[in-house]
């Protein structure tokens, strides 16, 4: 990932780059205080964006992608919603997932391996 070789970045914008997926490297950017990833595809965000709010994250954007978790509602009410929605997965508050989640997360997962926060999708 090119990511590691910023390990300081403070602010990223990659909105509206038709993104379909995004790296793990964000979410080990300890740095990173705002975080736009809105109006791109994403439809799934890797496992270790759970400990995004143990970060110096503060605003973060996800609107305008087909995600399903978190969910749309969590969404609009914007980042401070997104980052408790993420907290409550890292302390472990959040609801079990289903034995259909884990398998959706699966696929999900096998789907996009390889694809990196920079592959774009035309």
């Amino acid at each position: 990932d090119s990511l590691v070789h910023v390990p300081y970045l403070v602010w990223l914008d990659i909105s509206h780059n038709k993104l379909k997926a995004v790296t793990d490297a964000l979410a080990r950017m300890e740095h990173l205080s705002y975080l736009d990833l809105r109006s791109n595809c994403i439809s799934f965000l890797p496992p270790s964006f759970e400990s995004l709010p143990m970060m110096s994250l503060r605003e973060v954007h996800l609107e305008n992608n087909p995600l399903e978790d978190p969910p749309q509602e969590i969404l609009s009410k914007g980042s401070q919603a997104i980052l408790s929605y993420f907290a409550a997965f890292y302390r472990g508050s959040h609801p079990p997932l289903t034995a259909e989640e884990k398998e959706r997360d699966r696929a999900r997962e096998e789907q996009q391996k390889g694809e990196s926060v920079w592959d774009r999708k035309w």
